[in-house]
């Protein structure tokens, strides 16, 4: 069977919609997936979502005949954020998972992030999937195929967020930009739920990404953010990636944060509560000063590979 290997990357698999990605690799990639369940794990249904991308529409249901034709039931939880997806992998009784979804790339892309129990399908074992379909050996279609059932997480999800995280100990004021991705179906009742006073920004949901691309790792992706924190005497700004799993952030003037300046934040939360001597893993892409921040506020610094 033929499939684009350059697809299979080292942790998920991307292409251009429509070009490489057609309905039917992702088909077989669902199909492929659910050879690789039954080889490595008991029966048991997939949790399947994926980003607002209008390529979705048709890719994520192609994703769930392969697996439905397999033999694996599936539990379909429409557009939602991929942390919505980790999350179900641990709330469900399922035994994988599939998001569609191509992250922070531009619009033209989509792909498939896949996980087995709770942990991500990646490097090796996604070399196996694609040697599944080249090899044609997939398992037997299953006949009658296995079934499928919608379930509606987003409500569960900001309950959960809301009574672990609790409130802010203090006011605060928060420009929170979706960028028209798929955090837009979710980040602004969490924030209404915590109880942050926070101004909207393209929070209306559009895969397309007709305000700017989806990535906030790039500070010129945040202009608008920064000047409407600025405008609006906010005391940060938050931007989304497509699929909500990576953020960007803006201070109360409107300057960009670095991601390894926000760790070193966030580890310093995470040794005053935890004690000092806990490891801290980043990637290879953070600065030496990480590192220095790290150990200074008494974590143990590892470096690992992105």
């Amino acid at each position: 069977m033929n499939i684009n290997g350059d697809m299979f990357r080292a942790y998920d698999i991307r292409g251009i919609a429509g070009g490489d990605l057609t309905d039917d690799a992702a088909y077989l990639v669902g199909r492929a997936f659910a050879t690789y369940l039954a080889r490595e794990r008991p029966p048991g249904p997939v949790v399947v979502g994926r980003d607002n991308r209008p390529s979705g529409d048709t890719l994520q249901p192609a994703l769930v005949r392969g697996l439905l034709d397999s033999g694996r039931d599936v539990v379909d939880i429409g557009v939602v954020p991929t942390p919505v997806l980790y999350w179900a992998l641990r709330k469900l009784p399922v035994v994988g998972g599939a998001q569609v979804t191509a992250s922070h790339n531009p619009r033209e892309y989509n792909g498939v992030k896949l996980s087995v129990d709770t942990d991500a399908l990646d490097g090796e074992r996604l070399q196996d999937l694609l040697a599944f379909v080249r090899e044609d050996a997939l398992v037997p279609p299953a006949r009658p195929p296995a079934g499928r059932r919608a379930e509606s997480l987003l409500d569960q999800y900001v309950r959960d967020i809301v009574a672990r995280a609790g409130r802010p100990s203090c006011p605060l004021r928060v420009v929170m930009d979706c960028g028209n991705g798929t955090a837009s179906v979710v980040a602004p009742a969490l924030f209404r739920t915590l109880g942050v006073d926070h101004t909207p920004l393209f929070c209306e949901s559009d895969g397309t990404f007709p305000n700017h691309p989806p990535d906030p790792s790039v500070a010129a992706n945040l202009r608008a953010l920064s000047e409407t924190v600025r405008a609006t005497g906010a005391d940060l700004g938050v931007a989304f990636d497509g699929d909500a799993d990576r953020i960007g952030v803006v201070d109360d003037r409107g300057d960009f944060v670095p991601g390894d300046r926000l760790l070193a934040i966030y580890a310093q939360e995470v040794l005053d509560r935890t004690g000092r001597g806990q490891p801290i893993v980043f990637d290879v892409k953070a600065s030496r000063a990480l590192s220095e921040a790290i150990r200074a506020a008494g974590g143990v610094p590892i470096m690992w590979k992105t």
